[in-house]
Order: C-alpha cells, then sequence, then structure tokens
C-alpha cells in the first residue's frame, strides 16, 4: 500500500504535466472540458462541481464509496480526506484518467479502478454510491442504473445528478461529449426503473435577469436568491426541492443547472 506522503518520480510527474497540459490544450483550443480538473477550468465549473462533493460529503462518514466515473480523483479524495469514508473506490472509463488520479490523490484507503459504468459488475457492495455528471455521457443509461442497484448495499444509498434539460428528452445536446438529456420529471421516470427514489435536489439558477417583482419573491420564500452577478454563488448550493416553493414546470426553462437524486436500492430491479 502506498503511503500519503509519497513523492512523484520524475516520470510520474512529468505524465501528470503531460494531462494537465493536454486539458488546457482542449479548453484553448477546442472550448471542450470532458473531466473536471481543478485550476484547469473556469471558476464556474469548479464550483459547480466542488459543491456537489461537498455536499454529498457528509453522507460517507463510516461508509464505503464508490465514486463511478471519478475523472481525475479530486472529488473522490475530498470523500475519503474530508468526509471520513472507510473506503472509497473511483471508477472511471479512461486508463490514462485513472493513472492521473491515482498520482494526485494519494490515500491509504482511497483506490482507483479502470471500469465502464455501463459493463461493471462490482465484486463488492457499497454503502453509498456517487455519480455525479455521468449518465448522460453514456449510450446505454439504462444498463448503468441495473449496476449500480446491484452494487448498493441493502441499506445504501446513491446519489446521481445530471443536468436539466427544457424538453423531455435532448438526443442532441450542446455539450459534444453528451449523449442524452433529460427533462426535470423524465429523468426522474427513467431512474425510477431501476432504483427507488427518495428525494430530488437541485443545483440552479434563475434564468431571468431581473431583482424586483415575482420572481425575487419567490426566492426569497424558497430560501434562494436571484443568480445576478453579485449572488451567482447562490446557484452552487444543493437544496431539497419543494414544489411548493418552485413550481415543476419553471425548472429546465426558467430554472436551469442540475437535479441530484438520492435513491436507495430497489428490490429485484
Amino acid at each position: 500500500m502506498q503511503e500519503v506522503s509519497r513523492q512523484l518520480t520524475t516520470d510520474e510527474e512529468l505524465f501528470c504535466t503531460r494531462y494537465e497540459l493536454e486539458t488546457l490544450s482542449g479548453i484553448v483550443n477546442d472550448g471542450r472540458l470532458e473531466r473536471w480538473l481543478p485550476g484547469f477550468c473556469s471558476e464556474h465549473t469548479n464550483k459547480e462541481h466542488e459543491s456537489r462533493y461537498n455536499w454529498v460529503k457528509d453522507f460517507v462518514k463510516d461508509r464505503t464509496v464508490l465514486d463511478i466515473a471519478c475523472g481525475t480523483g479530486f472529488g473522490s479524495y475530498k470523500l475519503i480526506n474530508e468526509g471520513g469514508a472507510v473506503k472509497v473506490t473511483g471508477f472511471d472509463v479512461d486508463d490514462k484518467t485513472i493513472r492521473y488520479a491515482s498520482l494526485r490523490n494519494k490515500h491509504p484507503r482511497l483506490f482507483f479502478e479502470v471500469n465502464d459504468a455501463e459493463t461493471f459488475a462490482a465484486s463488492n457492495s457499497y454503502d453509498i454510491i456517487v455519480s455525479f455528471e455521468t449518465i448522460e455521457h453514456l449510450h446505454k443509461p439504462q444498463s448503468f442504473l441495473k449496476n449500480i442497484n446491484a452494487a448498493l448495499a441493502g441499506d445504501g444509498q446513491c446519489f446521481i445528478s445530471t443536468p436539466i434539460a427544457s424538453v423531455d428528452e435532448n438526443k442532441n445536446p450542446d455539450n459534444v461529449f453528451h449523449q442524452t438529456e433529460w427533462g426535470f420529471r423524465k429523468f426522474q421516470e427513467l431512474v425510477k426503473d431501476f432504483l427507488i427514489v427518495k428525494d430530488i435536489f437541485l443545483q440552479v439558477g434563475s434564468t431571468r435577469d431581473i431583482k424586483t417583482g415575482f420572481f425575487p419573491k419567490l426566492l426569497q420564500k424558497a430560501g434562494l436568491k436571484h443568480a445576478d452577478h453579485a449572488d451567482e454563488s447562490e446557484r452552487f448550493n444543493l437544496r431539497k426541492w419543494d414544489p411548493k416553493q418552485l413550481k415543476e414546470d419553471l425548472i429546465g426553462t426558467e430554472w436551469t443547472g442540475y437535479q441530484i437524486l438520492q435513491c436507495s436500492k430497489k428490490p429485484n430491479a
């Protein structure tokens, strides 16, 4: 087992630097970012991802955790280092990304593996399964959800996030890495075939650039602030959805961002 304090060799450091430069090149030349890499993406993107892991880390203390599509591993490290998980395993389909994650995020109870979200069969069950911004990338989301349910402990919980589309199902998203994006209710219907949806959380902001009238009053009642330039950071916070405070038909249109489903195991799914 590697010690947390082990220094990288020259070859390992060069590999990591090349990985980071390739990521930066993709952003500068092509305007694309497939995986979250702190320090190499916009502040907005970084805050979105970091906020999700900061939120979910409160659920993982003394638990075994699987982080599916862990990417560069910074979120997985947060769960073990700050969340107090017993063990965290990160899966990603890309071997270079897994090598980078293993080198940049060292902890004796943190492990990274090359694995495919659509085909993995976990050898152990997990108390907590986290999968942020994964399902929209997949050709076979149903297989992914079935795998999660099989890997989840009987009393376990999983947390799945995805962007909220303005239509029920968008097969041609603007993001070139996405296969499908779903509307607010449509995504929940998809997940419910394989998992029990316990709670719905939102990470959204208003598209209206106004500060007076109906919407600000609605925001105040909901405990939210308008996502103007001064208070844009509020949109990164996750809050449990209350249909009495935010109407469903406004989500994905007047309010854009992500939904996060907290789910439990579904027997015989």
